[in-house]
């Protein structure tokens, strides 16, 4: 079949070993090919606890002579490959040995600060497949985002995109999502605010490193509901999300949207409140990042409730970790990770806490939560963390709150 489902121990690209060697790579001379038809058992989904039942039901009912790739129409720092069943996008492959940070030498320089994470972090392919597991698991709790269906898979690119014999390489593949554009080509006054909303908790949660416009799809809603915009929006490109070693994220495209400054309904207060990372879903994702990766999840999932707990706005909470300049400014989560680690006091064993009480804080642990010798680089404060240190009861208040994950 031109699509098939197989064990992880009967490939050696085995999805659960994140250091396996895999094949070269298609050249990056075949985006210039034309797409051509091509041969059967091109395209091996590896098995996940969540599955994507719409993309293997559309692998599978793909006529094995008109499977082909493409590159698609935008061009981005990582391979990527549009899968189609002759005309009919069926999903876009992003192989993990084309990915930014194992071929390009400017991977530091895009990625700043936050590049050593992902440099020698999980690879982007199985990020990319982390952020469908956090958004289902959302969805099920009604704060679903929206990210299509995403696994891994093993692909035959070389064959696919030009007829040539290449091997399988292992990559992510998600589900295509139709679409008019992406919000670049928008303006935001047409976005859903709970759209936004939805986004923007996810992007909280993933600790997002690179919500730009041009990976934010826009759909036309073909169902119209009541006081909802037609606009919808889908969001993708996940390759560099939840850094092991938390720094200070770059500013999100939707943080200058009126949306953020927007309160959140009670319904999404809700979902937030009750949102977790329960043991189901980080056995899901122990199979997918490793441990520090995890625990970014935990910080930041409970920075979002607390913040949601103290009626801040999306907006407030995006402050607390993004900057207009990263490289030059450290955010109010880099302040307290960092003088976390500087206290060098181990987790409470019975809580698991990563905050500790301003009043369990000796001086110098007060004094160094907002020291600009905090830092090795001494970078200088976001204005949201001077913002923050200016409202003393405030910055108490939230720290108080954000102890238990």
């Amino acid at each position: 079949p031109p699509c098939m489902i197989i064990p992880p121990y009967a490939h050696p690209l085995n999805m659960f070993n994140t250091s396996t060697t895999v094949s070269k790579s298609v050249p990056r001379r075949f985006l210039s090919i034309p797409h051509r038809p091509a041969q059967q058992g091109l395209i091996k989904l590896h098995p996940h606890t969540v599955g994507v039942p719409a993309l293997a039901k559309a692998l599978a009912a793909a006529p094995s002579s008109t499977l082909a790739a493409s590159a698609p129409p935008r061009e981005s720092e990582s391979g990527a490959y549009v899968i189609r069943a002759g005309s009919a996008p069926l999903g876009v492959f992003k192989p993990t040995a084309e990915e930014m940070v194992q071929t390009s030498e400017d991977a530091a320089y895009v990625l700043g600060r936050n590049a050593e994470a992902f440099i020698g972090g999980s690879a982007g392919s199985h990020r990319e497949v982390a952020a469908y597991l956090v958004d289902a698991a959302a969805t099920k709790g009604g704060m679903g985002a929206g990210v299509p269906e995403t696994t891994l898979a093993s692909a035959a690119v070389g064959r696919l995109v030009g007829g040539v014999e290449n091997g399988m390489t292992l990559g992510s593949l998600q589900h295509f999502v139709e679409n008019v554009g992406d919000v670049d080509d928008f303006g935001p006054s047409l976005f859903d605010v709970e759209d936004v909303h939805r986004i923007g908790a996810l992007d909280v949660r993933l600790i997002n490193c690179d919500r730009h416009g041009g990976n934010i799809l826009v759909s036309l809603s073909k169902a119209k509901e009541a006081g909802r915009s037609h606009y919808r929006l889908t969001p993708i490109d996940h390759g560099y999300i939840l850094p092991g070693e938390v720094k200070t994220a770059p500013w999100p495209v939707w943080m200058d949207w009126p949306q953020a400054r927007q309160p959140f309904s009670d319904e999404m207060k809700d979902a937030i409140l009750h949102s977790d990372v329960d043991a189901d879903l980080e056995a899901s994702l122990q199979e997918l990042l490793n441990a520090a990766e995890i625990e970014t999840l935990k910080y930041s999932t409970n920075l979002l409730k607390k913040g949601v707990e103290l009626d801040m706005t999306l907006y407030e909470i995006g402050l607390l970790i993004f900057s207009r300049h990263p490289e030059e400014e450290r955010s109010f989560l880099e302040d307290v990770l960092h003088a976390r680690a500087e206290s060098r006091r181990p987790f409470d064993t019975v809580k698991n806490c990563v905050f500790m009480f301003d009043e369990e804080l000796s001086h110098e642990e007060k004094v160094s939560m907002f020291s600009s010798k905090a830092t090795p680089r001494a970078l200088s404060r976001s204005p949201a963390a001077v913002m923050m240190e200016e409202k003393k009861s405030e910055t108490c208040h939230i720290r108080r709150h954000l102890i238990s994950i």
